[in-house]
Order: C-alpha cells, then sequence, then structure tokens
C-alpha cells in the first residue's frame, strides 16, 4: 500500500539519501531493485555511487503488476543509456520474486537476459508466505521452481537478494 503511493520523485530523494549514506560507509557499488528506476538511476549519479538498477517486473501481484511492459522499457532505456554507464550506472533484468512474476515473464526476463548479456536480479524465498505460495502454485520450493525453468543452470548471471527461507 505505501510503495504504490510513493511518486518518482520521493523515489529520487530517498535514493539519493541511501545513495549518500552508502558512500559515507564505503560502498562503492549497490545493487538496487524498484520501482521508478530512473528516479534510482538519477539520484545514483548525482550522489556519484556506482550501481546495478533493476526495474522491479511483477505481473501475478505487487505495486508493478500492471506496468511490466513499462518495466521492460525502463530496463533496456536504462541499458541504451551511455551517459549512466559512464558514471558506472547499469541495467539489470528485475524479475521480482517467484510469488509475484509468472512463469512466462521469468522466462521473458531470463531471454532478455541471454540476448541482452544483462544480470538478473530477483528476491528469493524472501518470506515465509513466498516459499508457502511457491507450494501451492508449484508444488515445489522457490529454488526448486527457478531450477526447473532452467534459470540456475549457470547459463545466467544472477543476484539474488534476502534468501531467508532457502
Amino acid at each position: 500500500r505505501f510503495e504504490g503511493r510513493m511518486s518518482p520523485g520521493d523515489i529520487r530523494a530517498f535514493a539519493r539519501m541511501g545513495a549518500y549514506e552508502s558512500l559515507l560507509h564505503g560502498v562503492g557499488l549497490v545493487w538496487d531493485h524498484y520501482y521508478h528506476a530512473n528516479s534510482i538511476a538519477a539520484a545514483l549519479a548525482e550522489v556519484g555511487l556506482c550501481g546495478v538498477v533493476a526495474p522491479t517486473l511483477q505481473d501475478i501481484a505487487g505495486p508493478g503488476k500492471d506496468v511490466w511492459q513499462d518495466q521492460l522499457q525502463a530496463t533496456a532505456e536504462l541499458d541504451a543509456d551511455a551517459t549512466y554507464a559512464q558514471k558506472g550506472i547499469f541495467a539489470a533484468l528485475g524479475p521480482h520474486a517467484t510469488d509475484t512474476v509468472s512463469a512466462s515473464l521469468f522466462k521473458r526476463a531470463m531471454d532478455l537476459a541471454a540476448a541482452c548479456d544483462l544480470p538478473l536480479h530477483a528476491h528469493l524465498a524472501q518470506s515465509v508466505e513466498e516459499h508457502r505460495r511457491a507450494f501451492e502454485r508449484h508444488g515445489q520450493s522457490p529454488v526448486a521452481w527457478l531450477k526447473s525453468m532452467g534459470a540456475l543452470d549457470g547459463s545466467l548471471a544472477w543476484v539474488f537478494a534476502h534468501c531467508l527461507y532457502l
């Protein structure tokens, strides 16, 4: 509910503060997976922090479920932006999580990652609810489901966040 009410300006302001705090603590590169990716990339550039930004892809649930095609476009635009690349800001494909992204969108993201040589960033087994939903929908854990789709065969570069319920 809260995330759906945040404007691109709100996200840019919060991302700017997070980037600044990261620099204060010696972090030189961040991975971010959120909504309004252009706002995040702009904030990183303003602060001078390098990063990989994954626009959130989701089509089953979540605030971005009705705009996943726009998020794919945002990924392509960020990937093609030479100014951001020069500043150390790059794109990743961001299928959100196994309970908010369909198999078809996961596969589409994986195909695009392979074709465009982009990494993928996803939240994996981040909650007991996600784990439970994976068994309800697929009869297996989030990790087993991704493995069954070929996501974990070593051909793609992934960064998985949270992983609390592996």
